[in-house]
């Protein structure tokens, strides 16, 4: 015997319990909330458990269940299971009428597409229908106890007779001849809602007259074509494609042939499929979330990084996902070594993940606004003239403007190198295993003190010092070797020569209002611009220049004597 699931609103449950009651004692088995679940139950696992385990889904209609957004989840449930490939259409659905909410009942158009049950009808009629439908016999109904003998009245008492019941008149019969002509003249005219009304009234009393039951046969077919259109593209547009499919899929039962309808069909079906596949991997996240809180109690920081990583492509707002993501990198980055070497022999700095505030009140770099970025990896120093000679050697990129034949100025070997324009610095950072910082990874880096919490104006600190950077008030006039300020003029993170001596090429396309609308995790930059973003300032600048918040831009393409490179991870 089939196995049934019935939703229902609590406003219903005296025909609920009747109708259920009814069912089981066919020996229908079924699943009504108020004797399947039990105190202490976890109610949506059980509703999920009995909507997998029906064949026969029975979703009991009123208005009080169409309200209902307990309902609404239930019918959305049973929906996406009768659509998932490889349930064979299983479970089966049948609306069940107990009001009459058909235009409520628009949202839900792939349930008026199907043939329901009226219980808004006689109870028993219906009754059996639906047994049948469900391939049970309905049992015969006890006979009726013959009537009682009427009591035989005392002598003196007055015989009393019931009023007689009133009777309906009989609908007064139309002017068939002047109906008819009505009716053609609405269809001439296109009305066809009115003329099928006239049709009907026509073909009701007298089937045979005229061509009236061929044209409202006619007018029946335009106007459900017109009305699964209509609902059709509400569906589509309200993104309702269980509803929009079952519509073009009905539509085209009556025109095969119909492009739009076609058309419309398969990108509907395309997005239906979409989103069961997304509702499968959703059902996945309560399972997915225990096992990473149980990787996350017994301190596997590895296993949790990568089970979060699967729950965050899902959904990132899921429970506490994100709360648990900074934990566990936080976890992992504990376990990091401070320094590295990368791939071109450079050390490179670990900066710690965690909350920072960008930006100062001036110009380019106002407001100051808190961003959280995950741990990287920055150079201690900036890429020397010498490390990108071997850079050159490995991969026959074109030289440094400024480099005679090819070779480094004298006694520059340990410099900066300078005139590179984006893409040479993006082209070396690829070679070296790394990438440019963005912006938001620069500033960080230059001046951020993580034990205090405090940002600072320039790398050492709020007070600018000509002895600790190479910036115009040095009167140098040139570059200086990488790290001849170092470890005085340091950022608190230990990375060298962060003010002055070359400005540095970022990751960023540039944009002046970026910061207004900034995310504030792990910004990267405008998607598109004309110049990208450079930070640091050079020995050409005043101190107001070389301030860690201090922000610039050049088109990439263009090459400079104090813009140079430094690469992160």
């Amino acid at each position: 015997m089939a196995k049934f699931f019935m939703t229902h609103s609590w406003h219903d449950i005296v025909f609920v319990d009747r109708l259920y009651t009814d069912l089981c004692a066919h020996g229908l088995g079924g699943f009504l909330d108020k004797y399947a679940i039990k105190p202490g139950d976890k109610i949506s696992k059980e509703i999920q458990t009995g909507l997998e385990a029906c064949e026969v889904y029975l979703p009991v209609l009123s208005h009080a269940a169409l309200k209902s957004d307990w309902c609404d989840e239930e019918i959305q449930g049973a929906l996406t299971l009768h659509n998932t490939p490889g349930r064979n259409h299983r479970p089966q659905i049948i609306p069940i009428l107990i009001e009459d909410c058909r235009v409520a009942l628009q949202k839900y158009s792939f349930l008026l597409t199907r043939l329901y049950i009226d219980f808004t009808q006689d109870y028993d009629t219906e009754l059996e229908k639906l047994l049948r439908g469900l391939g049970v016999t309905p049992k015969p109904k006890p006979a009726a106890p013959p009537p009682a003998e009427p009591p035989t009245p005392k002598p003196d008492a007055p015989i009393q007779t019931a009023p007689p019941k009133p009777v309906s008149a009989p609908r007064a019969p139309i002017d068939l001849e002047q109906t008819y002509l009505d009716a053609m003249e609405a269809y001439h005219f296109e009305r066809w809602d009115d003329a099928a009304k006239k049709f009907r009234a026509i073909v009701a009393q007298d089937p045979n007259y005229e061509d009236a039951a061929i044209k409202l046969a006619e007018l029946e077919r335009r106007l459900q074509i017109a009305d699964l259109r209509a609902r059709g593209a509400a569906a589509m547009t309200a993104k309702r494609w269980a509803d929009a499919a079952q519509c073009w899929q009905t539509l085209l039962t009556l025109l095969p042939n119909d492009a739009d309808a076609t058309a419309q069909f398969a990108e509907a079906d395309r997005q239906l499929t979409a989103q069961i596949a997304e509702a499968q991997r959703q059902m996945q996240l309560p399972e997915l979330y225990n096992l990473a809180r149980k990787s996350i109690f017994t301190k596997d920081w590895q296993a949790a990084r990568t089970t979060l990583d699967l729950i965050s492509s899902i959904d990132p707002n899921y429970r506490e996902t994100k709360q648990w993501m900074e934990r566990v990198t936080a976890e992992l980055w504990k376990l990091a070594p401070r320094t590295r070497i990368g791939n071109d022999g450079k050390e490179m700095i670990l900066v710690p993940p965690g909350e920072f505030v960008m930006g100062q009140v001036g110009i380019s770099d106002a407001p100051p606004h808190k961003v959280y970025l995950d741990a990287f990896y920055i150079a201690r120093q900036l890429v020397t003239n010498a490390e990108y000679k071997k850079f050159l050697d490995a991969t026959g990129h074109r030289a440094s403007q400024h480099w005679s034949n090819g070779q480094i100025p004298a006694g520059k070997e340990n410099h900066p190198v300078i005139y590179v324009t984006r893409d040479d610095a993006v082209a070396y950072c690829n070679w070296a295993g790394a990438r440019l910082p963005t912006e938001a990874e620069w500033e960080k880096a230059a001046s951020w003190d993580d034990a205090k919490k405090v940002k600072r104006v320039y790398p050492w600190g709020d007070t600018f010092d000509a002895n600790k950077c190479n910036s115009s008030e040095s009167k140098i006039g040139d570059t200086t070797p990488v790290g001849k300020y170092s470890p005085h003029g340091d950022s608190p993170y230990g990375i060298a020569d962060m003010a002055g001596n070359v400005w540095e090429w970022c990751a960023d396309w540039y944009d002046e209002n970026y910061y207004r609308n900034s995310p504030a995790r792990n910004p990267t930059g405008p998607d598109s611009g004309q110049y990208h973003g450079l930070r640091g300032g050079s020995w050409f600048n005043l101190q107001d220049g070389t301030r860690s918040a201090v922000r610039n831009r050049y088109k990439p393409g263009n090459l400079y004597f104090y813009i140079g490179i430094r690469c992160a991870e």
